[in-house]
């Protein structure tokens, strides 16, 4: 199964080309102008490196958010216009859990992922995991808090030197994460500026992992998670206001 995966709900455009053994190309670039055309090209790039025209993908794997409002309309517009043409079904993920599939420290055993939201709000979702690459376990829906009481809930779930916090919030908590308690020895790690955007391995990742449980859509029931569903005008089919 050929997987083309595709993320922008941060400042960068992500994408990765591979199955479920390898990831064959990826790439990863900051647009601030002509997003859109920067997309397109970049899925061309990973498309010719991997030796691979657009009918040779099986599924159209993308990040549904939470994120960039604008960016999310750019990737998900992208892949249902190619999922369209090629007649293929697409696969959605949460943005957020492919922090968790990044290559990340392997003392992070229980991770925290908090992404500005603006409005003195984060994104966030916790994540347990493990020894194997794709061995990540979500321990709560993504949700959308205001800082103080993300703060609180954070303190809550992070404690002792398994624990980490990314994600490019994380500078917001640092000063709040617990000290030493019982058996912990140390607080839990603030992971560097790195870590915190998605990625071509963690995108791929996060695709195949997907595909092992989840079931795929069609391109026109492809839609983005918006956790400020007022501000995006987001209603259940056959409501009005």
């Amino acid at each position: 199964m050929r997987f083309l995966c595709v993320d922008t709900s941060s400042p960068y455009s992500v994408v990765a080309v591979g199955d479920e053994r390898k990831r064959w190309a990826g790439g990863r670039r900051f647009f601030t102008r002509h997003r859109c055309d920067g997309l397109i090209s970049l899925v061309t790039a990973c498309l010719k490196s991997s030796h691979l025209s657009l009918s040779d993908i099986d599924i159209f794997a993308v990040g549904v958010g939470p994120g960039s409002f604008t960016g999310l309309r750019i990737g998900l517009a992208t892949v249902k216009g190619l999922a369209a043409v090629s007649r293929k079904p697409c696969l959605p993920f949460s943005s957020l859990e492919t922090l968790a599939f990044n290559d990340l420290p392997a003392a992070a055993r229980r991770l925290g992922v908090v992404v500005d939201a603006r409005r003195s709000s984060v994104y966030g979702a916790f994540f347990a995991r493990g020894e194997e690459a794709l061995g990540v376990r979500r321990l709560c829906k993504d949700f959308l808090l205001g800082s103080a009481q993300a703060e609180g809930k954070i303190c809550g779930q992070l404690r002792g030197s398994a624990a980490a916090l990314t994600g490019d919030a994380t500078p917001l908590f640092c000063p709040a994460l617990p000290g030493p308690r019982g058996q912990d020895r140390a607080k839990p790690r603030c992971l560097p500026k790195r870590y915190w955007y998605p990625t071509p391995a963690g995108i791929w990742r996060t695709a195949v992992a997907a595909a092992q449980g989840r079931g795929t859509v069609s391109a026109e029931r492809l839609l983005p998670t918006y956790l400020y569903p007022h501000d995006c005008q987001v209603r259940p089919a056959g409501k009005s206001r």
